[in-house]
């Protein structure tokens, strides 16, 4: 990666900054951390093929998004922008998300896009840890801290080939709603289910004189093996 690449690229960040502060006195420095934030792992290639305007849109808009949010609540939204509704054009439907972070995300809601055959133009993930009020208000965004009161957050904005049809667009936006869904289920209950693991590892000695001994073992062996790591 050229350093003529990098500086273009901070050249056009702070461009987007400065645009995006305009108007908001108040909340200019929060602002300003959400945009380089949002940009920090995009590539120069990326940000030089996408342009400033278009990007400019994608985190103006993802910022108004995520002004609000119900802890342990994913916000969805699927549409295609339009420059006289929304102030910005790309030609490309926008998938937004705001979620508590977590693993699996990026990789289970690609597999619902490919699922769908879906053609994923661009991603852009980053994860930012923010203060929000008990309402749910987006207060702060801050450097990586231990407190109570801090929550990591995913913030994505992915662009797929344009889907014309309203009914689509919903539907998407409902099936990703649920892929969201189950893996938050999954997530929350790996832990206590490992732990549900190990009391039957723990427990199949007990079946001694009951079931064969090389079933036993083969199975104790298996649960091992799942234990060890390869729960996923």
């Amino acid at each position: 990666m050229s350093i003529h690449s990098n500086r273009s690229k901070t050249g056009l960040v702070d461009s987007i900054v400065r645009k995006a502060k305009r108007g908001k006195a108040k909340r200019g420095a929060v602002v300003e951390r959400f945009v380089r934030a949002f940009f920090a792992n995009v590539s120069p290639t990326d940000c030089a093929e996408s342009g400033a305007e278009p990007l400019y849109g994608a985190v103006t808009s993802i910022w108004e998004y995520a002004q609000s949010r119900e802890s342990g609540t994913a916000k969805v939204r699927v549409f295609n922008p339009e420059s006289k509704k929304n102030g910005w054009d790309i030609g490309h439907t926008v998938v937004e998300i705001v979620n508590d972070d977590m693993p699996f995300l990026v990789d289970s809601v690609t597999a619902e896009l490919n699922r769908r055959n879906l053609t994923v133009h661009l991603v852009i993930h980053p994860i930012m840890t923010v203060a929000r009020s008990k309402a749910g208000r987006l207060n702060d965004v801050v450097e990586e801290a231990d407190s109570p009161d801090l929550v990591r957050e995913s913030v994505m904005h992915i662009q797929i080939t344009e889907q014309t049809d309203p009914a689509a667009l919903k539907d998407l936006q409902a099936g990703l709603s649920r892929v969201l869904e189950d893996v938050h289920a999954a997530v929350d209950d790996w832990r206590p289910m490992r732990v549900m693991l190990a009391d039957v590892i723990a427990g199949l000695d007990l079946q001694a004189g009951v079931v064969p001994r090389e079933e036993i073992t083969e199975t104790a062996d298996f649960l091992r093996w799942l234990e060890a790591n390869n729960f996923t």
